[in-house]
């Protein structure tokens, strides 16, 4: 159970941290932690009822069935447990969702925090790149603007929920560079390396794109093109763990460095 006292400690943690963020209550910067923190305690939790079903198979636990309401369920309960392929995919099940989750809310804060600390002209410009670009490229051919306009009309983009994620976090990191306390260059290089895991956790851990590598806590993840995504070592539950948290500690210094002092509010629900 060591590992699992380990990510509870860390959970505590956690919580601890949000407490001295200087961020506004329903702040999305704030709601970040706050969200995250939900997805790391409910991990714990899935965590907790993977290995104590398992230690109960195990006789480690010992089980009153004497009630047969709770005999019933004991028994589907720990079922998930009883053969090891099951066990497996029940822990990798909790993994994706710990990795695809706090990438999730960290799309959807980012596009918030852009959408209220952009003004017109810097929105305009991540939004029409793409379209500035090929016209930059395809200026040499004297190319009609009514083409041109409908290649803008293709391309341009009409929400910041449509632009990648690496695209808006690198305006971020370009207004605010000189405010940014950690280097920049690692962390935009584990923002890259989290954001192709996850998206090969959504076509079942098969990598699709140039052969790529990445070095986190002396595990490395070797990713090879349409093939599934392998490591040097066993993963435990605390490697994934580990990545949410680092990705925390590198989104809190992404979202530090902005104006603190300008309140970009969290989109509750039932608001228009």
């Amino acid at each position: 159970m060591q590992k699992l006292d380990y990510i509870l400690d860390q959970c505590k943690k956690y919580k601890e941290m949000i407490a001295t963020l200087p961020f506004i209550e329903n702040d999305v910067r704030k709601a970040f932690f706050e969200l995250n923190q939900a997805n790391l305690d409910l991990y714990y939790k899935n965590m907790c009822w993977i290995y104590l079903t398992k230690a109960i198979n195990d006789n480690e636990i010992k089980i009153d069935y004497s009630n047969k309401s709770i005999h019933t369920h004991v028994t589907e309960l720990t079922s998930t447990t009883k053969i090891l392929g099951d066990f497996y995919n029940a822990r990798n099940y909790g993994n994706r969702g710990l990795v695809t989750s706090a990438w999730s809310t960290f799309e959807f804060c980012l596009t918030y925090l852009c959408d209220g600390l952009f003004d017109q002209e810097m929105k305009e410009q991540v939004l029409n790149k793409d379209n500035l670009e090929v016209r930059k490229w395809l200026k040499p051919y004297k190319i009609k603007e009514s083409i041109l306009l409908k290649i803008d009309r293709i391309l341009s983009k009409n929400h910041l929920t449509h632009l990648s994620v690496n695209r808006k976090y690198d305006k971020v990191y370009s207004i605010y560079k000189e405010h940014y306390s950690g280097n920049m260059d690692e962390d935009k290089s584990f923002l890259s390396f989290f954001g192709k895991y996850r998206n090969a956790i959504h076509t079942n851990y098969i990598y699709h794109g140039k052969k790529y590598s990445y070095e986190f806590n002396e595990i490395e993840y070797i990713f090879n093109n349409q093939q599934p995504i392998t490591h040097n070592i066993d993963l435990d539950i605390t490697h994934h763990f580990d990545l949410v948290l680092n990705l925390s500690e590198v989104v809190k210094r992404l979202f530090l460095c902005t104006d603190i002092t300008k309140f970009v509010k969290y989109p509750l629900e039932n608001e228009p």
